[in-house]
């Protein structure tokens, strides 16, 4: 195993959500609930440092969006904070 080169600092993750996703639970945009369908969005790019910290949006912007089939008013953001994922549930 090698080093990262001394000059990255940062590693993006194409594709946060959809078939082609490396996390094994975004492998599908859309997964049916007792509570309808729901949808997964992600809102800009996954980036891993070369510590391996995950950086992936915050609770006011980036990070994957989850809308509930038939809910117009709130959705949830879930979002790389501090080594864990974080969601929070906001206003459309």
């Amino acid at each position: 195993m090698e080093n990262p080169a001394t000059g990255t600092t940062s590693y993006t993750i194409d594709n946060p959500v959809g078939e082609n996703s490396p996390g094994a639970n975004c492998k599908n945009e859309s997964v049916s609930t007792a509570g309808g369908q729901v949808t997964l969005t992600s809102d800009g790019n996954a980036v891993c440092n070369n510590e391996g910290v995950l950086t992936f949006g915050n609770k006011d912007s980036g990070g994957i969006i989850a809308t509930l089939e038939g809910v117009r008013d709130f959705r949830a953001r879930c979002y790389a904070d501090q080594s864990s994922i974080r969601c929070t549930v906001e206003a459309q």
